[in-house]
């Protein structure tokens, strides 16, 4: 059986470009081309104006007679785009050269719903039977479905929550065990005092640590084109680089290595005594930073290498810790082959410049 397209309905009021605009002098009636070309020549001047420029330029030259086709080929825009310009002009005057400001969504929960609301954020949500650690609109809105009777929409959640000086936000993370705040201001007021007393006999002094890197890529964010579809290539490789470093004011140190044992940790030291004759190490509680060889190695020394260790699970009290995350994210995007093509390159990132050390305004740094 043939079957035909239905044909479109007669009556088709849809409007074509152009033909629901008023022709020349009659969109904005009563204001002169002349007044609208002192406004364009007023705003170009100016800094930071955006599309209102572009809108009285439509404008004038609309009056001149030309089509919109044409003025959007000479502003570089779309044809549709010139087309709402021209209607906003003649539905709404001259302030259709503006944007209509935003429409300000207030919560609209009364107070007393506000009062319980703010009850329920000084609790755990686990005290009400949600087995999450942290506050979600969806739990929120159950909540008060089932205890105040309203179907609240999460726009109006979120509104209520930013009223009430809350945001969404990922806590920071800190290791279990971590000392209590207590320790950490007593080992700061003793390190204090006894940096004073070592930096009488010319030490230097630094933060020390270890990170590892894999060599498989990983995505991060930089400039490019808008709308593009840019890939990295990444081997989702397990392999890994490990590097030690030592922070001090205004300079970095780092030594690429294929394992953190005691047996480099020395070496590593050993280098910086040998460049500085006399230093001093804050650094954590690692099996590796605190072996029989390592305590052999400071004996034998001679008090001309010292380390310090921080409290136990306090990585938030050595800088060091951040320039490794600036190190990270900087080559995060790189594709590596191998170890020594990272290696190489750590070495080149630090060296160069391109990656500058941490600020450290205070040893050590709270």
């Amino acid at each position: 059986m043939a079957t035909t397209k239905s044909k479109k309905p007669e009556n088709n009021n849809r409007a074509k470009y152009g033909t629901c605009i008023p022709k020349g002098d009659d969109l904005l009636p009563g204001v002169d081309t002349k007044v609208l070309q002192k406004m364009h020549a007023d705003m170009s001047g100016r800094k930071n104006v955006g599309k209102e420029v572009l809108i009285l330029k439509a404008t004038i030259k609309w009056r001149e007679g030309l089509g919109v086709s044409e003025i959007a080929r000479q502003l570089e825009v779309p044809r549709s785009t010139v087309r709402d310009w021209l209607i906003r002009l003649r539905d709404r005057g001259l302030d259709g050269i503006h944007d209509k400001p935003a429409p300000n969504h207030k919560p609209i929960l009364a107070d007393v719903a506000f009062i319980i609301i703010g009850v329920w954020l000084s609790h755990s949500p686990q005290a009400y039977g949600f087995e999450s650690a942290l506050w979600q609109t969806s739990m929120l809105r159950k909540m008060i479905l089932d205890r105040l009777g309203m179907d609240v929409k999460p726009r109006t959640i979120r509104n209520t929550l930013y009223r009430m000086g809350l945001s969404m936000r990922m806590p920071r993370e800190i290791p279990n065990k971590s000392a209590s705040p207590e320790e950490r201001q007593a080992f700061i007021t003793k390190t204090e005092a006894r940096i004073d007393s070592l930096s009488k006999g010319g030490y230097t002094f630094f933060y020390e640590d270890e990170m590892t890197m894999r060599l498989a890529a990983a995505a991060t964010r930089g400039w490019l084109s808008r709308g593009g579809r840019e890939t990295i290539r990444t081997t989702f490789s397990k392999r890994s680089v490990k590097v030690f470093g030592a922070l001090g004011r205004n300079i970095l140190h780092i030594m690429p290595a294929h394992s953190t044992k005691s047996s480099v940790f020395k070496i590593f030291l050993e280098a910086l005594r040998q460049k500085y004759a006399k230093v001093v190490f804050v650094t954590d509680n690692a099996k590796s930073h605190n072996s029989k060889l390592i305590q052999d190695y400071l004996e034998l020394a001679g008090g001309d290498v010292i380390l310090i260790y921080l409290p136990a699970y306090t990585p938030q009290l050595n800088p060091i810790e951040i320039q490794w995350r600036i190190i990270k994210a900087r080559l995060a995007g790189r594709y590596f082959a191998t170890e020594d093509e990272m290696e190489d390159s750590l070495i080149r990132l630090v060296e160069s410049g391109e990656v500058q050390p941490v600020q450290v305004t205070g040893l050590p740094m709270v």
